[in-house]
C-alpha cells in the first residue's frame, strides 16, 4: 500500500504502528540476551553497527526509537574528562513479567 512502511525496512521510523523493523528486532533480542545474562550491554553505537553491519545513524535512529517506545533503557557513562565513551542499554521488562 503507499505510504505503508515495511516491516523489514531499517529507516526506524517513529509512529509507525507498532511494527518494529529487523534491525529493531535484532538489537532489542541482542540487548534482552545481555540484560538477561549480564544486566545489560555495555557498548558504542559505533560497536553495535559494526556487529549487525548497519550505519551508525541507523542503530541510533532504531535506538532512539526502542527507547521512546519503552523496550530499552540506556544509561551514558563519561571518562574522567566528561565526555561520552559508552552507554549501558538494558531491556525493559514488560510489567508483570
Amino acid at each position: 500500500m503507499p505510504g505503508e512502511k515495511s516491516v523489514t525496512s531499517d529507516a526506524c521510523p517513529a509512529g509507525d504502528g507498532g511494527h518494529l523493523t529487523k534491525t529493531q528486532r535484532d538489537l532489542l533480542r541482542f540487548i534482552a540476551g545481555e540484560t538477561a545474562v549480564n544486566g545489560g550491554v555495555r557498548c558504542t553505537k559505533r560497536e553495535l553497527a559494526d556487529q549487525f553491519g548497519r550505519n551508525v545513524k541507523t542503530i541510533d535512529r532504531c535506538l532512539s526509537d526502542l527507547r521512546r517506545r519503552g523496550f530499552v533503557e540506556a544509561e551514558m557513562t563519561f571518562d574522567e574528562r566528561g565526555a561520552q565513551v559508552a552507554s549501558t542499554y538494558r531491556a525493559v521488562l514488560a510489567k508483570g513479567a
